[in-house]
């Protein structure tokens, strides 16, 4: 059996809020950590976009994710997020994972699923990052995989 110590007890009495609290309305540096292209949806296939919001010190770490319909009616919106990292249609996702765009996101009521009637997230668009703040992400991880290497 688990049973969790004196310290993790006091941590979980003190925590605020949940991981499905939502975001304020605002633009957010988003880093992208995955992209899944095997979803299925009503309208056909689309690719699930997962970021983790960098360079806000409140949200670090805090999860979003986009859809993108490869439907031809939703080919914008793939346009759209490729020009917000700034690379061509033809760039394989995997070269992008840890590049860092501009996210505005908004506060939405979910309409299906376990948490359907709950507030959310949404990304309502994509722009490119803020080159400083690309930067300052690209210099920690580098920094990071560094001192990984190290041990």
């Amino acid at each position: 059996m688990a049973k969790l110590n004196k310290s993790q007890q006091q941590q979980t009495e003190s925590a605020e809020g949940g991981a499905f609290d939502p975001l304020p309305d605002g633009i957010y540096h988003l880093q992208l950590v995955d992209v899944d292209s095997t979803r299925q949806g009503p309208k056909g296939p689309y690719w699930s976009w997962e970021f983790d919001v960098v360079a806000d010190e409140k949200y670090n770490g805090r999860k979003q994710w986009n859809n993108t319909s490869l439907s031809e009616a939703a080919a914008f919106k793939m346009q759209e997020t490729y020009q917000a990292f700034g690379v061509p249609l033809d760039t394989d996702t995997d070269d992008m994972i840890g590049m860092v765009v501009k996210g505005q996101i908004s506060q939405r009521v979910i309409q299906q699923g376990d948490r359907k009637g709950e507030i959310g997230n949404q990304i309502d668009k994509l722009r490119p990052a803020d080159p400083e703040v690309a930067e300052g992400v690209a210099k920690a991880a580098a920094a990071k995989k560094e001192a990984e290497e190290i041990f």
